[in-house]
């Protein structure tokens, strides 16, 4: 069993890895590319807000992304210490379809849904 969830976990690291690799280059790319624009061309409002808006959501997908990577490396830390499938709040037993749906969870349903009432 906890094979078959580090195998899993180890992949999701991978993905989300080349993921923010992917996403890191994107946002430099821009950032040089807006270095190089600005200095050749005036910018219409109407696309400097298009651009903006890009590349905030790019930025926003790079933390995003970056939280999961950090979910899934300490899921694994858990595992590699006996600690994986217990609730780092309460210390109740995380719920297998949890774990299952989201192999990185690190509460149980029920302290995630206090979190989320916060």
């Amino acid at each position: 069993m906890s094979r078959k969830i580090r195998e899993r976990l180890e992949s999701e690291r991978e993905r989300l890895a080349r993921m923010l690799d992917g996403l890191r280059q994107q946002t430099r790319s821009w950032t040089q590319e807006g270095l190089q624009q600005s200095s050749k061309y005036g910018h219409h409002p109407g696309d400097a807000g298009t651009e903006t808006f890009e590349k905030e959501k790019a930025v926003a997908m790079v933390r995003l992304t970056e939280r999961q990577l950090h979910a899934v490396e300490e899921a694994l830390r858990r595992l590699d210490a006996g600690e994986y499938g217990r609730c780092e709040r309460c210390g109740d037993t995380i719920e297998a379809e949890r774990l299952e749906a989201n192999p990185a969870a690190a509460t149980c349903g029920r302290c995630a849904r206090e979190d989320e009432r916060r």
